[in-house]
């Protein structure tokens, strides 16, 4: 693997690798940085240690991680936000930063400036002697924690070559490539751009990805001429409302377009259709941090495709098996469980490994996706096996109340369902509809609360399309924020009295409950008590200054 990426540097020493917006780097170039990092790690006795990387470039830790791997060492690249139980969790020998986010920690720490200006020195090629080096470390990756709490997923050669050479193979990239990097290094997908790119001889094209600049890539598309370009749906949507029509224009290079994070509907392969060249190839792939891609299928939207026959065919070396409940008459319907030698090795916890399940040397991993199979053989996603969450006593299924709101929806609509909880404590379930417009009138927000569901959401919020983290997944807690603001927004558009509008006003200030309409009951509905209604009556007597008596 080593020998053919050191390879490149003597046939492809001038061509690009690297291609950021500061910096690009030859082939040979590149090798020459990584070969003096690899040296410095080595020159400090690490060995089979695992190193975090926190840089601010995208470049220099796509280098720094090379290195690393190159010393005989993993890699980490560690979530600009990390989890405050992180350096407790991973046993990190080293850590790369140019940040100050680890002041004061244990572990060493050094800069990367230490490591890029280290007098090169001879690099020992463990690999040519080690006949066991596909079953070494090779990276963690931390999980982003929207199922749950954060898990670090330790991942071996084994895992990592096998799907970045069946990439390269089904998809047939070669040096005439170049394949973007959106999202941050930390995200798990950053596996698929980094070494297909790196071990063909391609370019690996890198944007810096902020909620703030999501309408610049596809001029980054059209610069650069990416060739194969990778999105989560709601990225995908997103530049697609901001664009209409005239995306055409930068998508014209682009021959492979990857979707996946979330659900692909097919009302997104008509926007494909409209927006990518005729022959571009689409892959909706199934994923996840533990296994990489489990399973996908290739569709050509340009050529009259615009079906979803299933959610993928399973990769090769990846067996799934659907675990259908004793009770269920439904056909198959189960949990997924992957097994093969080609996933993950286990998680990191308080500095201990813990492996997965094995039976021989396949490894076990139950995803916590419920799905069936079809007639071709490929699988059909129906949800999670816990999507049932309780609300305030009664279990509410969030995906089936999303398909539900969607079904009901323009198709160019995304939507998302949340359970909130205000500072008293009380649940509520809100749904968000981006819907591409900047605003709906009053009439067409009411129209939505009279509709029928199996659950009716206590709040709405429209917006023009959803905020998304550095990973391109929609982002959760921005979500909420927006939910808390547009709370106070909506009531207060419903009335222009002065007193209501106090009152309203002291509720929020002193109970941080959010009122959604002026219909609600203060006590049976928002769980207001007596003692509560003394302090809001208490705030409102200081403004209007007209005394009130509580029942």
């Amino acid at each position: 693997m080593w020998d053919r990426f050191l390879d490149l540097g003597k046939n492809l020493g001038d061509h690009l690798s690297l291609i950021g917006p500061d910096r690009s780097l030859t082939y040979s170039e590149l090798i020459e940085e990584v070969l003096s990092g690899a040296s410095f790690f080595q020159s400090r006795w690490l060995s089979d240690q695992v190193i975090g990387i926190s840089l601010a470039s995208k470049i220099d830790e796509v280098i720094c991680a090379l290195s690393v791997l190159l010393s005989g060492n993993s890699f980490f690249f560690i979530p600009h936000q990390p989890s405050s139980d992180l350096l407790s969790q991973v046993p990190l020998g080293l850590i790369v930063s140019d940040t100050c986010q680890f002041s004061g920690e244990d572990v060493e720490q050094v800069t990367w400036s230490e490591v890029k200006n280290a007098s090169s020195s001879h690099l020992d090629p463990w690999w040519r002697r080690d006949q066991s080096w596909r079953s070494r470390p090779f990276c963690v990756y931390a999980t982003s924690g929207t199922t749950g709490k954060a898990k670090y997923v330790l991942h071996d050669y084994f895992s990592i070559e096998e799907d970045t050479l069946r990439q390269i193979e089904e998809n047939e990239i070669d040096s005439n490539d170049r394949i973007d990097f959106l999202f941050a290094a930390s995200f798990s997908s950053s596996l698929a751009s980094i070494f297909p790119a790196l071990l063909t001889g391609a370019s690996l094209v890198i944007f810096d990805l902020k909620e703030s600049n999501l309408g610049e890539i596809p001029g980054f598309w059209k610069k650069y001429q990416v060739t194969i370009a990778t999105l989560t749906r709601s990225a995908f949507r997103a530049i697609c409302q901001l664009y209409g029509p005239g995306l055409s224009e930068f998508t014209q290079s682009i021959r492979f377009l990857c979707l996946g994070g979330e659900a692909v509907l097919e009302s997104d392969l008509e926007l494909v259709a409209k927006y990518f060249p005729p022959n571009v190839t689409l892959q909706l792939a199934y994923a996840s941090t533990e296994t990489r891609t489990m399973a996908e299928v290739k569709l050509f939207p340009g050529k009259g495709q615009l079906k979803i026959p299933h959610d993928g065919f399973p990769v090769r070396k990846k067996e799934l098996r659907i675990l259908a409940q004793s009770d269920d008459h439904s056909g198959g319907k189960g949990e997924i469980e992957i097994r093969s030698r080609y996933i993950c090795l286990g998680y990191w916890q308080d500095r201990k490994l813990i492996p997965l399940p094995v039976i021989g040397n396949l490894r076990i991993y139950r995803t916590g996706d419920l799905a069936t199979t079809t007639v071709e053989g490929g699988i059909k996603l129906l949800g999670r096996t816990q999507s049932q969450v309780k609300v305030n006593g009664l279990f509410v299924d969030l995906v089936e109340l999303e398909n539900e709101i969607l079904a009901q929806s323009s198709p160019s609509f995304s939507c998302k369902v949340l359970v909130q909880r205000d500072a008293r404590g009380l649940e509520f379930i809100a749904a968000f509809l981006a819907t591409g417009l900047k605003s709906l009138s009053k009439e067409e927000r009411n129209h939505w609360k009279k509709k029928s569901y199996s659950t009716t959401p206590r709040q709405w919020v429209f917006i023009e399309q959803f905020p998304l983290n550095p990973h391109g997944k929609i982002d959760r807690n921005a979500l909420e924020s927006i939910a808390r603001e547009e709370i106070q927004r909506e009531v207060l558009r419903e009335s222009q009295d002065p007193i209501l509008q106090t009152v309203y006003t002291a509720w929020v200030e002193e109970l941080g409950n959010p009122a959604i309409g002026w219909e609600e009951d203060f006590f049976s509905e928002l769980g207001g008590s007596s003692l509560g209604a003394e302090m809001v009556m208490g705030e409102i007597e200081r403004d209007p200054g007209e005394e009130r008596v509580v029942a």
